[in-house]
């Protein structure tokens, strides 16, 4: 239906019909936009059943586009470090602004760091008193 309004927005566009021009190309977005929707709800939902049984260390997208999958190994990443930091570790980050000067933060400062600042690369190191064991993500694509 999103194609079908968008050629007939064209059409009509064309032959100076911007009223039902600009109806058409509204619906179309919309529908573009619903099933954008539901494309994401069907790559989380893919996700889901093909990992259900996995440990935190596996992660299978099977089933996903290029772009969801992308997605999917940041949020996975993110989701072991934040379990990975907890209450008896102890964060620092060094971060290199653009003119290459260091300065180091605490946990809570890089959280709370302005958003609005320029982008900055940060580096984290986590010690903690349990002894760390070597660990691999194992990606199945």
């Amino acid at each position: 239906l999103a194609s079908l309004h968008s050629r007939g927005a064209r059409s009509a566009f064309s032959v100076g019909d911007h009223f039902h021009a600009r109806q058409l190309s509204q619906r179309a977005r919309g529908e573009w936009l619903a099933a954008e929707k539901l494309n994401q709800k069907a790559a989380q939902e893919i996700l889901h059943l093909r990992n259900k049984g996995n440990d935190i260390w596996k992660l299978d997208l099977h089933g996903l586009h290029a772009s969801e999958a992308v997605e999917a190994v940041e949020a996975h990443l993110e989701s072991i470090e934040s379990s990975l930091m907890t209450k008896d570790s102890v964060c620092s980050a060094k971060i290199i602004n653009g003119k290459g000067a260091l300065r180091g933060l605490s946990a809570e400062c890089a959280k709370s760091s302005d958003k609005g600042a320029a982008p900055e690369k940060i580096r984290l190191q986590v010690r903690s008193s349990r002894p760390q064991r070597q660990t691999m993500l194992e990606v199945i694509t």
